[in-house]
């Protein structure tokens, strides 16, 4: 059976939310007939699997891969899931989020309608308090983009839809090591070509989950590993997208600041931090935030007594504190945590 777009979830012991992903790609307005799923399952310890194996009895359209060991990230799972798809697009999904309805509808039709190697919709944080407004967003129409519209381009994969030969001729895919594996992968795809299409339709929702690790201190070393990565490439393609791989450094300085170790390993990345002021990032920071960043581009010193002292006076749950979150936010009014993720108008 020949599908239209291929969509490609990653997925690790998440046996209580896999089933709410699926759905969404189940109850996609262009049919899930039209739709090749493919779940990766990258060694998962619970019963991941068994309820994997539920849909493959049910469809006939889905397609299963169960790693034999896992690759630490989702970056390899996602590679293994561009390899056999069969369909002519590819779109991706995390296994803990959702698709609005008409996502696949619209994205298809888009990228179908116009002559460009990948359209992006718009994106949100989900909560409970909008999730049931922005599943009622209609489709507000298209723009098309070209590189001189650089405050339109977004570092996640999400809420992408790609042409699968444009993926292979340039050989993209994710990186074998580190994290922040989609911006590498997105910026990259931006790279190379000449213009794209927005979508304007709240299509992806990203929940946070407790279960995240976003902002785990380990998890941080390997995203500025991959932001590092990110960078260099940049800097030999094309140099002006180096700004949107700096944007979320902010976010994962203060996991590492629970950990003088942590503190310690990301001296190597010191200079992202110092061109992302040089870039003037941090003016749009909160006035601590901003402070922070600051001192990691100029003084690591400071930040690693800092984090020594936060460890020794056992404050380390201060960072997890609403009010200093609070005062942690962005001056646009959202959260760190929802950063990365609010795309759109």
């Amino acid at each position: 059976m020949e599908t239209k777009i291929s969509v490609i979830i990653p997925v690790y012991n998440r046996e209580d939310l896999l089933k709410r992903s699926v759905e969404s790609v189940i109850n996609q307005s262009i049919g899930f007939e039209n739709i090749e799923l493919i779940i990766v399952d990258n060694k998962s310890t619970d019963n991941t699997r068994t309820v994997m194996k539920a849909y493959k009895e049910k469809y006939d359209n889905v397609t299963l891969v169960f790693r034999e060991e896992n690759s630490g990230s989702p970056n390899i799972p996602r590679n293994n899931g561009i390899e056999i798809a069969k369909s002519k697009y590819v779109m991706f999904l995390d296994s803990d989020d959702t698709y609005n309805t008409y996502t696949c509808e619209y994205l298809y039709d888009a990228i179908e309608e116009n002559d460009v190697d990948f359209a992006d919709c718009w994106s949100r944080s989900a909560t409970v308090n909008n999730l049931k407004e922005y599943s009622k967003h209609t489709l507000q129409g298209y723009t098309c983009h070209t590189h001189t519209h650089n405050n339109v381009i977004y570092g996640g994969i999400w809420n992408k839809i790609y042409k699968k030969s444009f993926l292979d001729n340039y050989n993209i895919r994710f990186l074998d090591h580190g994290h922040a594996e989609d911006v590498y992968f997105s910026l990259l795809s931006y790279a190379k070509v000449n213009k794209w299409l927005e979508v304007k339709y709240v299509g992806y929702f990203h929940y946070l989950n407790n279960n995240s690790l976003t902002l785990d201190e380990n998890f941080s070393i390997g995203v500025l590993e991959g932001i590092d990565f990110t960078y260099r490439m940049l800097e030999k393609e094309k140099p002006y997208l180096n700004k949107i791989s700096l944007e979320g450094l902010h976010i994962f300085l203060l996991p590492s600041l629970k950990s003088s170790k942590n503190v310690i390993n990301i001296k190597k990345y010191g200079y992202l931090f110092k061109k992302y002021d040089d870039l003037g990032l941090c003016d749009d920071l909160s006035l601590l935030l901003k402070i922070l960043m600051k001192i990691a581009s100029h003084n690591f010193s400071f930040l690693i007594n800092l984090s020594s002292i936060i460890k020794k006076l056992k404050i380390n749950n201060i960072l997890e504190n609403r009010k200093i979150k609070s005062a942690m936010a962005n001056t646009n009014g959202r959260s760190n945590e929802d950063y990365d993720y609010f795309f759109g108008e």
